[in-house]
């Protein structure tokens, strides 16, 4: 589990966002858990006034390093040698 957020996130209903991170680490310690320095959909490039560019570029980066590494793990555990 990986997860992406915006610490000035005022979008989640019921949680408060800075606590989110610890609650993930607390359910999931092996989860991988990024915080920006944005808001919520800060890499969202239509919304312009959300938008974070540099946060975006990174979470892309560890999105894409993370999906690549669980598909590297799958096909490995699907092809033993």
């Amino acid at each position: 589990f990986q997860a992406e957020d915006g610490i000035r996130d005022v979008a989640v209903t019921g949680v408060q966002t800075c606590a989110l991170p610890i609650w993930v680490l607390n359910a999931l310690p092996m989860a991988a858990v990024h915080v920006y320095p944005a808001g919520h959909a800060f890499a969202n490039e239509a919304r312009a006034n959300v938008y974070v560019p540099e946060a975006a570029v990174l979470a892309h980066q560890r999105t894409l390093a993370f999906l690549q590494q669980a598909h590297r793990e799958s096909a490995v555990a699907s092809h033993p040698a």
